[in-house]
C-alpha cells in the first residue's frame, strides 16, 4: 500500500469492494463486511497500521476495521497490538476506553475476555499495579480463565511486583497445567506434543510460583518449589530451558546474598537465550562478586567458551554437489545457515 494524502482510515474503507462513496465511520454498518474480502482486508488493515505516523492514525485504522466487520476474534486479538503502541505514545487511558467499546459492542463472553485481557499488558505497562489487580478479580468473576491469561496475569504481576497475585495465579494455573487441559485450549496438536507441552506448563506455574515466594521472603519455599519444577523442564540442545525457572531461581540466590551460586544458575540461559533478562540478571551476579563490575565482557567470553557445545560432524553436498564436511572446518569459526527450500 503505497502512502497518499489520504488518513489510514480512508484507506481502509475504500478497500470495501463495491462501496461507492466509501462509507465513512457515521454511516458505515456491520452488513459492510459481507462484501468485504476478511482476509485481503486484513492484510491491507495491518500494512496500514504499521505505516501510520501516530497513534491516532494507528487508532483510526483499527477503528475503520471494527466499523466493518465488527467484534471478532482479529478485531479482539488486534486490541493487544493498539494495548502496547497506546503504552509507547502515554495514551493508555484512550486504549482502556477503545477497550470498553469493544467489550460493550459483542455479547459473546469469549471475545469480551480475549478484549479485556488486552487490559493486562496495558496495565503491566504502565505500573498500574492495583488496577491490574482489580482487573483479575473482575476477569475471574465474569470468565472462566484459561491458562494463556493466567499467564498473562503472571507476567503482568512479575512487571508490576504484585507478589500475591503472581501466587494466586500460580496456585489457581496448576489445574490447567496437564495435557488434556493444552489439548483442550490447541486441539490440532498431536497428544505426544500436547504431553510436552502439559508438562512444560507445570515448569511454568512452578517457576513463577517460585518466583513469588521468593519476593513474600519465603525462600526455602521459593527453592523447593523450583526443584520441583526441574523433572518437567525441556532443555534445546544449547541448554536453555523454554521457561524463567533458571532465571527465576538465579535470581532468588541473588536475593539471597549467594551471588556465586546465582552467576552459575543463570550462566547458560545469560549467553545463550536472546531475553535480555538472563543477560541482566547474569551482570548484576557478577557486579556483586565484583566489587567495581569491571572485565565483565572478558569474562562473558570466557563462559561461552566453556559453556561451549561441540558440534557433531556431518556431511552435506555444496553448490557443486562435492560432499562437505563440518570437520574440515576444524578450528575456524562456521556460520551454518539452513534455508527452507521453496
Amino acid at each position: 500500500m503505497t502512502k497518499t494524502g489520504w488518513t489510514p482510515l480512508a484507506l481502509l474503507l475504500l478497500l470495501a469492494p463495491g462501496c461507492a462513496p466509501a462509507p465513512t465511520v457515521e454511516n458505515a454498518t456491520l452488513s459492510v463486511s459481507e462484501e468485504v474480502d476478511f482476509e485481503a482486508h486484513i492484510a491491507e488493515a495491518s500494512a496500514a497500521y504499521g505505516e501510520a505516523q501516530s497513534f491516532d492514525e494507528k487508532l483510526s485504522v483499527f477503528r475503520g476495521f471494527l466499523e466493518v466487520h465488527g467484534v471478532n476474534e482479529t478485531v479482539a486479538g488486534f486490541l493487544h497490538d493498539v494495548a502496547w503502541d497506546a503504552t509507547k505514545a502515554d495514551r493508555a487511558d484512550d486504549a482502556d476506553a477503545l477497550i470498553n467499546d469493544v467489550v460493550a459492542a459483542t455479547d459473546d463472553p469469549k471475545l469480551q475476555l480475549k478484549a479485556e485481557a488486552a487490559r493486562i499488558g496495558l496495565y503491566a505497562r504502565d505500573d498500574r499495579a492495583e488496577e491490574l489487580a482489580a482487573l483479575a478479580a473482575r476477569l475471574e468473576n465474569n470468565h472462566e480463565l484459561r491458562f494463556f491469561e493466567r499467564y498473562e496475569l503472571m507476567n503482568a504481576a512479575d512487571e508490576t511486583g504484585a507478589w500475591e497475585l503472581m501466587l494466586d495465579q500460580a496456585e489457581k494455573s496448576k489445574a490447567l497445567a496437564n495435557a488434556a487441559a493444552f489439548k483442550a485450549d490447541y486441539p490440532k496438536f498431536s497428544d505426544a506434543d500436547a504431553a510436552r507441552k502439559g508438562e512444560t506448563r507445570i515448569a511454568y506455574v512452578n517457576a513463577f510460583k517460585g518466583w513469588a515466594l521468593a519476593n513474600l521472603g519465603r525462600t526455602e519455599e521459593a527453592y523447593a518449589t523450583f526443584e520441583a519444577a526441574l523433572p518437567h523442564t525441556h532443555f534445546n540442545v544449547l541448554g536453555v530451558d523454554d521457561t524463567p525457572l533458571h532465571r527465576f531461581w538465579g535470581r532468588t540466590l541473588l536475593l539471597d546474598g549467594r551471588a556465586e551460586e546465582a552467576m552459575e544458575k543463570l550462566a547458560v540461559e545469560a549467553i545463550y537465550s536472546p531475553k535480555k533478562e538472563a543477560l541482566e540478571a547474569y551482570k548484576e551476579a557478577y557486579s556483586a562478586c565484583h566489587e567495581d563490575g569491571s572485565g565483565f565482557h572478558e569474562h562473558l567470553l570466557d563462559v561461552r567458551r566453556r559453556h561451549g557445545k561441540s558440534l557433531d560432524d556431518f556431511t552435506l553436498a555444496n553448490y557443486e554437489g562435492e560432499p562437505v564436511s563440518t570437520s574440515s572446518f576444524q578450528g575456524d569459526v562456521l556460520l551454518l545457515a539452513f534455508w527452507f527450500p521453496t
